[in-house]
């Protein structure tokens, strides 16, 4: 391992070369935000003197443990931090941004799993970021301390977006195109780019985006944003007016309450962004499809210039049922997208359709339709409407080991990132694949196309044929996969916030 500095526009930054990759760990994208920054937009990174070492992951953003039997690892309020990892070569690359996913309360850029080094030898420069997450990143405020805190509920939002501007400036010095840039992400980091589509603070931040399990309908509005921060106020005993204490308890406190909310309160993945009328002004499908051209008349137009490529997994919330099953028990409770009296209607149909299942494969299959594979259709749907190109993808790789897991969420992750000694007691059994899955990644990254040499011939996505691509032994196209089951979602509305309902 060499020491490499580059020269960016906010200081002189040193890394590490190992092979034909420079790696930059720990890099300042925006100041930290704490003390007067808790609960207010990012602001810019300030230059640095002399040589910043960026040779180890920044701290992880503070988050609740989603298993209370493992330790928790070191984290901070100050979180705001970046890695890049780089072809050595001096060139002028595409680029790929990761945001990472956990419902928007827990994650991390620094999983072992997102190592860029295996796209940076494929000629991509790839750049993983962190955001705010949970208590400190969707948390609204404005009603109780006023408009200065009126975009709280989208923070780690615009945590990312300040990424992206930081991209812009500063990723020539490390060889990247910055009018190529392409952000990616999975579940919550899925969703995160659909929503940023809407936001009109994106405009020209990127070229096209990677939808992996995730789409845009994990949002609140902002009457249940307010019930979320009512709880956090109760678990601290704190009345309305006392809301400015929000601002100086321990950040270990605020994670804490939050922990205990997520036990108690009756909804799967309490904080998401909010609706808040500013940073994002109406639901995102409505914007990309016309529908409130008022509050956002640059969203379509914005859409149609990003390349999608968008896809779920075939049963994703069999991992959910992994780690708790009451988790797809079939309660409303469980379900992000539709309210108490939708759910019940799509229950009846799927008992009727779906006869011999029993109910806990019902509800895994049910609510993998409601969280995930809807919403996925219909941003594509509304995507094409507005003149954009999008290509849609369903992953049904079953592990011959593991094969009562299925095709469960987060189990392409290894594939596409070439980290299959991660997760699989046989990799071999999946290099095929994995191997077809990065190069198509690798390809649209590059050309905004996912076709390309040695690939099946794939059409973007239109609402007559539905065109997609199935991840399987042997990869194949199928025009409008499970159109019965498709077509019981034709009449309901998904909703966001629809738990309380």
């Amino acid at each position: 391992m060499a020491p490499i500095i580059v020269e960016t526009p906010y200081g002189k930054v040193q890394g590490i070369q190992e092979e034909s990759v420079q790696i930059f760990k720990g890099i300042p994208f925006a100041q930290p935000p704490v003390n007067k920054l808790r609960y207010r937009p990012p602001q810019p990174c300030k230059p640095w003197v002399g040589v910043l070492e960026a040779l180890s992951f920044g701290a992880i953003t503070p988050q609740p443990s989603i298993f209370d039997t493992l330790p928790p690892l070191p984290q901070n309020e100050d979180c705001l931090y970046l890695n890049v990892w780089a072809p050595v070569d001096p060139g002028s690359y595409p680029v790929m941004v990761w945001i990472h996913g956990g419902e928007f309360f827990t994650g991390r850029p620094s999983e072992l799993l997102f190592d860029g080094s295996v796209f940076a030898k494929e000629g991509i420069v790839t750049i993983t970021i962190a955001y705010r997450l949970g208590v400190l990143g969707f948390l609204h405020l404005p009603h109780l301390l006023g408009d200065e805190f009126a975009t709280s509920g989208t923070l780690g939002l615009q945590d990312q977006i300040a990424a992206l501007k930081w991209v812009q400036q500063a990723i020539p010095a490390f060889g990247g195109d910055p009018h190529r840039v392409v952000v990616a992400g999975q579940a919550a980091g899925g969703s995160s780019i659909g929503t940023l589509i809407a936001m009109p603070d994106t405009e020209g931040l990127f070229r096209a985006g990677i939808l992996q399990s995730g789409a845009a309908n994990k949002l609140h509005d902002r009457d249940t944003a307010a019930w979320i921060t009512a709880f956090i106020l109760n678990e601290f005993s704190l009345a309305p007016n006392q809301a400015y204490k929000l601002l100086e308890l321990p950040v270990e406190e605020l994670v804490a309450a939050s922990q205990r909310m997520i036990r108690k309160i009756p909804m799967r993945a309490p904080f998401r962004p909010v609706v808040d009328g500013i940073t994002l002004p109406t639901y995102p499908l409505e914007a990309i499809a016309h529908k409130n051209a008022k509050l956002c008349p640059s969203a379509s137009a914005k859409s149609a210039n990003v390349s999608l490529l968008v896809g779920t997994n075939r049963d994703e919330m069999n991992t959910f049922a992994m780690i708790d099953l009451k988790s797809v028990a079939l309660e409303p409770r469980n379900s992000a997208s539709l309210d108490a009296i939708s759910f019940v209607k799509v229950v009846e149909q799927y008992r009727i359709h779906f006869k011999d299942l029993d109910d806990t494969i019902l509800a895994s299959r049910l609510l993998t339709a409601s969280e995930y594979w809807i919403p996925a259709i219909r941003l594509v749907e509304a995507h094409t409407c507005a003149g954009g190109t999008a290509w849609m993808y369903r992953f049904d790789w079953t592990h011959t080991i593991d094969s009562m897991f299925g095709a469960g969420h987060t189990f392409e992750l290894p594939l596409v990132w070439q980290k299959l000694d991660l997760s699989f007691d046989d990799p071999i059994g999946t290099s095929k694949l994995g191997a077809l899955m990065h190069k198509v990644w690798v390809q649209f990254i590059t050309t905004g196309n996912p076709n390309g040499a040695g690939l099946s011939t794939w059409l973007p996505y239109h609402s007559n044929e539905r065109t997609t691509m199935i991840f399987d032994e042997p990869m194949h196209i199928e025009n409008d996969p499970n159109a019965s089951e498709r077509k019981l979602w034709d009449n309901i509305s998904l909703t966001s916030s629809s738990s309380l309902n």
